[in-house]
């Protein structure tokens, strides 16, 4: 999982609440400029001086040590000294003299309003911060490593920040150059990458360690039969995996033998499609979010969502006229990538909110429109207690759509059902991830 899946699994849509309550801005003002500034700390933390890096090192510990969490930031006020403080020294060591044309650039590019983008860009600051910080403590990581571990995704990283950040940074389009991870923050030697030279802002009293870093690349020329070796094995395994969780272009597509039917059974099919992602720390499948998009509806209602989520599949298949609503269809179940449930309990776990209120509206504005939501499990346990637990945790999002405001003639006859361990998304089912996507909620549209 890449740096910006993990940064924005932390964006639940109740810190997007609680943040917009702070700074006075709608959800999805708040939700878009929170998107954009994400990346652009990031991308402000690799574009940072070298001199600077004792300094962020320090800040991201005290992060993960002291009371700076973002929800203890909130609860104190966006405006507390903590934060005005604290993520003010953090913006200095990372934007520096820059830091008004990056708060000008997300001005100009989110929907937040010009008084609140300087608070958002510093809760954004303290997503980072305390998330990186932690990492380095639980890890025992180097700050170096850190750098080379986010490094790697600079591409995604400029490509997700507003286009004009990396002119407004200087960075180089080129790859990451890699820092010698041996080396202290006082001492940090960067490593040519096989694209581009050295950053320039080095000091040229690094030249000594550049020589001695060319004789360890000729002492490492041995090994590189080895790494080809490694590299034609990952294809091996990719290939061997294939059949299982498939990922590809970061969207799992695995092929699910559906049972036959029999007389006491009636086929129904369900969404093969899965989101990249990873396992939470209790175990839960975390989707992986697209690009985030705006949806404006037939009706005029305006929707911030992510691309490939419920919401964008639902709309785009009631809004196409020559797709026909066939819940045997595998592709037309499209499954929630937000709900999550207490272990072994119907009990919806906060954070689908957001979700459900933007699948409702996309209901509303097509009111021809009927669907029937579906329930999952995995295959732990009987089958007997597996389709009860899913057809209540179906039944526990019904029930939430309607106290939502879903009108009850949005639903089919048979508004929910539990399906048990049958019809797995994931098809292998033994391991961890897979079973994980197993247990899922899905909705299908049965007329339109």
């Amino acid at each position: 999982m890449n740096i910006l899946d993990s940064l924005k699994s932390l964006v639940t849509d109740e810190l997007l609440t609680e943040t917009a309550d702070a700074v006075g801005e709608e959800h999805t003002a708040v939700a878009s400029t929170l998107h954009l500034a994400i990346p652009t700390v990031l991308a402000g933390l690799l574009n940072a001086a070298p001199q600077k890096y004792k300094d962020v090192e320090q800040l991201m510990k005290s992060a993960d040590t002291h009371d700076t969490s973002i929800v203890n930031l909130l609860d104190k006020g966006v405006k507390a000294h903590s934060m005005d403080g604290y993520f003010k020294s953090f913006h200095q060591a990372i934007f520096g003299e820059k830091t008004k044309r990056v708060v000008h650039i997300l001005e100009n590019t989110g929907q937040a309003s010009e008084d609140a983008v300087p608070s958002i860009l510093r809760i954004a600051s303290s997503i980072v911060a305390t998330f990186l910080g932690k990492k380095m403590t639980v890890e025992k990581s180097s700050f170096a490593s850190i750098l080379n571990w986010i490094g790697k995704d600079k591409a995604q990283i400029l490509a997700a920040a507003p286009h004009d950040i990396q002119n407004a940074l200087g960075m180089s389009a080129g790859g990451w150059n890699e820092i010698d991870e041996n080396a202290t923050t006082e001492n940090t030697v960067p490593v040519a990458a096989s694209v581009g030279q050295p950053n320039k802002e080095y000091d040229a009293t690094l030249a000594t360690e550049a020589a001695s870093q060319r004789i360890d690349n000729k002492k490492m020329q041995w090994l590189w039969p080895l790494l080809l070796l490694a590299a034609l094995a990952a294809g091996l395994i990719w290939l061997l995996n294939k059949n299982g969780c498939n990922n590809e272009n970061n969207v799992d597509t695995t092929e699910v033998v559906e049972p036959q039917p029999t007389a006491d059974t009636v086929q129904i099919s369900q969404s093969i499609t899965i989101m990249d992602g990873s396992l939470d720390e209790d175990g839960n499948w975390i989707a992986a979010k697209g690009d985030t998009i705006n949806l404006k509806l037939e009706d005029g209602t305006e929707l911030l969502t992510t691309k490939g989520s419920v919401t964008d599949k639902l709309y785009n298949f009631l809004r196409e006229p020559e797709v026909n609503a066939d819940k045997d269809n595998p592709e037309n179940w499209f499954d929630f990538d937000d709900i999550l449930f207490q272990t072994g309990s119907s009990k919806l776990k906060p954070g689908a909110e957001n979700q459900i209120k933007n699948v409702i509206a996309v209901l509303k504005a097509f009111p021809l429109a009927t669907i029937k939501l579906g329930g999952y499990t995995d295959t732990t346990g009987s089958e007997e207690a597996n389709v009860k637990i899913s057809g209540q945790r179906a039944k526990t999002v019904y029930n939430k759509m309607i106290s939502m405001g879903a009108d009850k003639i949005s639903f089919d006859a048979e508004p929910y059902e539990g399906y048990g361990s049958q019809f797995p998304a994931c098809a292998a089912n033994d391991t961890p991830e897979c079973m994980a996507q197993n247990r899922r909620i899905a909705l299908v549209v049965t007329s339109k």
